[in-house]
């Protein structure tokens, strides 16, 4: 089980703060096998710029990392892990799997953290014992679920490696963790978020 790492809190902390400053997204987000829009194309402003906020630009130039480090996974994972072309074929649907599971549970635990800070920062209205107890507890079942869905989905995965490559496994997803972590330190320090 992947710990919950320093770039999935960095994000969390980051999302939840600047998403009391943006907009919600609309829920038409990407299907399944569909590339993610890309902002700005065919002359159309980037969502930053359409909201003109820096804010939604950091969020959207985390996000294209956090895309851009997933597919990087799945394309170097048959090198990495050295798997066959038999094993690389089972081993990506369920890496994608995975990316999914561990994406959504951030994305969640994000809003989460954002509405309890809404409900809780000093000159905000007074919110009653009963809603806070709520979204205490609805954050508390979301890491439970967490652990307890990314676990399947990385016993799916692992289902395909052998020994040898669950072992390699951790360790390419800990290098990636890191280099995620670096990329998103970047984001961070440049100026309108990319």
């Amino acid at each position: 089980m992947r710990r919950l790492g320093a770039s999935v809190v960095l994000v969390s902390v980051l999302a939840a703060a600047v998403a009391a400053q943006t907009p919600p997204v609309s829920a038409g987000g990407t299907g399944e096998g569909q590339a993610p829009a890309t902002p700005g194309r065919a002359g159309q402003p980037s969502p930053g710029q359409r909201a003109g906020g820096q804010a939604v630009n950091t969020i959207v130039a985390i996000r294209d990392v956090e895309d851009a480090l997933d597919g990087r996974v799945l394309i170097q994972a048959q090198t990495a892990l050295q798997l066959s072309d038999t094993q690389y074929q089972a081993f990506w649907p369920k890496m994608r799997q995975l990316q999914r599971v561990r994406r959504q549970h951030e994305q969640r635990h994000a809003m989460l953290i954002n509405q309890l800070n809404q409900a809780t920062k000093a000159g905000a209205p007074p919110v009653d014992e009963a809603t806070l107890t709520a979204r205490v507890k609805a954050l508390d079942d979301l890491e439970a679920s967490m652990v307890s869905d990314e676990r399947t989905a990385l016993a799916d995965v692992d289902s395909v490696l052998t020994v040898f490559q669950r072992a390699r496994f951790r360790v390419f997803e800990e290098n990636m963790e890191r280099e995620k972590l670096k990329l998103l330190v970047k984001v961070l320090a440049t100026p309108g978020g990319g």
